[in-house]
Formats: C-alpha cells, sequence, structure tokens
C-alpha cells in the first residue's frame, strides 16, 4: 500500500514507535466490481499483512505543519478525513501551479488508503498537467492479515517509565494529563530519547510530545524538539461522516495500476 503522505498517523514512524502486536485475524475484500475489477488485484498469498484499520470514528480536520528547517512553509490547508469504514484521505499541498486554462491554482497531492477494498489511490487536484487527469491505484490481495493493531492505540497504550530500546539509547516517557483540541479530549505524553555517541558532543536528545484522542481514535499533534523536529497538529476537527466521494478518484480521471503482477 502507498505511505501517506503528511499525515499525523504516518509521522510517528519517525519517532520509531512500535506498535501493539495484536490477535492475527483475516479480512477478505469484497468480490471485484467496476470500480475495484479484478485485474487490480494480486494473487492471493499466507503472507500479506498490514494494521488493523480504525473503523467507526469518522473526522474530518486540517493538517497544520510547520518544520524547523529554514524556509519550510506552514501548511494550513491540507484536508485529512476518515470514514466510519476505516478509509483514509490525506492530502499535501504542491503550492501554487499553472492550470490548464493558464490560471493559478493551489495544487494539492491525494492520498486515499482504503482498507475495504485492500487498494489506494495516489492523484493531484485539481489536474495541472498537460495531459489527461490520471490516477493511480495499487492493490493488495484480496485477502489480507491483520498483524498489528492501530499507531493510535500503540501511543494511547504508553506508560511513564524509562526504556532501554539498545544500549546506547535511553527513553524516557512522562504522561502529561489531559487537554482539549477543539473540544475533543486528548491524552498527552513526553518522550525524551537520549542516543548517545562515543563522541560526547554528538550524543543527540530528541524530545517527542503526543497528543491521542481516545473517542477519536487518532493522534491529534505531536511535537518533535530535536534533529529533524516538526510541530504538526490536527485542527479544525469535525467528527462527522466525510462524504463519500472524497475517497476515490474523480469520475472525469483515468485510473492506472501499479503493481508487479502480471
Amino acid at each position: 500500500m502507498r505511505v501517506k503522505r503528511m499525515s499525523v498517523l504516518s509521522a510517528l514512524a519517525w519517532l520509531v514507535i512500535a506498535p501493539l502486536a495484536g490477535q492475527e485475524k483475516t479480512n477478505v475484500a469484497p468480490p471485484p466490481s467496476a470500480r475495484f475489477p479484478a485485474a487490480w488485484y494480486p494473487p492471493d498469498n499466507n503472507v500479506t499483512s498490514t494494521t488493523q484499520p480504525v473503523v467507526g470514528s469518522p473526522y474530518e480536520a486540517r493538517l497544520v505543519t510547520e518544520g524547523r528547517y529554514p524556509g519550510l512553509p506552514i501548511q494550513q490547508e491540507p484536508l485529512q478525513a476518515r470514514d466510519s469504514a476505516g478509509r483514509m484521505r490525506s492530502e499535501s499541498s504542491m503550492g501554487p501551479r499553472t492550470a490548464q486554462d493558464g490560471k493559478q491554482v493551489e495544487a494539492r497531492e491525494v492520498e486515499v488508503d482504503d482498507p475495504v477494498s485492500h487498494c489506494s489511490f495516489h492523484w493531484i487536484e485539481p489536474w495541472v498537467n498537460e495531459s489527461a487527469p490520471t490516477a493511480t491505484v495499487q492493490c493488495m490481495p484480496r485477502t489480507v492479515h491483520y498483524s498489528e493493531q492501530s499507531m493510535w492505540s500503540s501511543v494511547a497504550s504508553m506508560k511513564p517509565g524509562e526504556e532501554h530500546p539498545s544500549p546506547d539509547e535511553t527513553d524516557q516517557t512522562e504522561a502529561l494529563g489531559e487537554r482539549s483540541f477543539d473540544g475533543v479530549r486528548a491524552v498527552g505524553f513526553r518522550r525524551i530519547s537520549i542516543i548517545k555517541n562515543p563522541h560526547p558532543e554528538q550524543t543527540q536528545t530528541i524530545e517527542s510530545e503526543m497528543w491521542v484522542a481516545p473517542e477519536m481514535k487518532e493522534i491529534v499533534a505531536i511535537h518533535v524538539k530535536g534533529p529533524g523536529g516538526y510541530d504538526m497538529e490536527l485542527r479544525d476537527m469535525k467528527l462527522r461522516e466525510p462524504d463519500a466521494a472524497l475517497f476515490y478518484p474523480p469520475a472525469n480521471y483515468a485510473i492506472m495500476p501499479t503493481s508487479n503482477h502480471p
């Protein structure tokens, strides 16, 4: 599956937080259809696994991102949305682009991860290239295994204390209590990671602050201090079912599969 761009959830990979191991389950996609033809799917196998989707907690929000690199812009418009079935849409700003009519528009890259169909889509909206509007799709087999719980569960289960993932690393976690984000209750944690180096002046200290909303089942804010630090926060959150059209390419887009199977 294609990795979602710049979502709060995917950003946690940088923090090297391992998801919780869960009881493995098997999930089978619906039968092929005109919207999801059989040719998109590789053959079933016994090894394809993925993270369990988050179901029953729909929302829409805007993602505010700020990096600590000089010149990195603040992004205040990209949409992030999830429906009740666990479909996820993430957008990232491409900045001003010249459209086919010669006008300047704000273009966005769109990623949709659909755990119901086991497919992911990628496209640009509005379309700003000279060619015909095109989206790409990549699908896993119709049968997959859920081998891990979602990342928000991993953060929500963090406990205060000290860990030593390796002889050269010490992780200290403390609870920050509760606070509200747009009226949504969130629980916070701070993790300080100290990575030693034979040269003391090269020892790294990375401080990560994370806030997770248990009822919303989502990570709503991450603040990282240290090398490569950044701030990410969901704003204007609305706990409602998004428009179903958000999770499939627009009708005027051709859909091109990208896969390594015949």
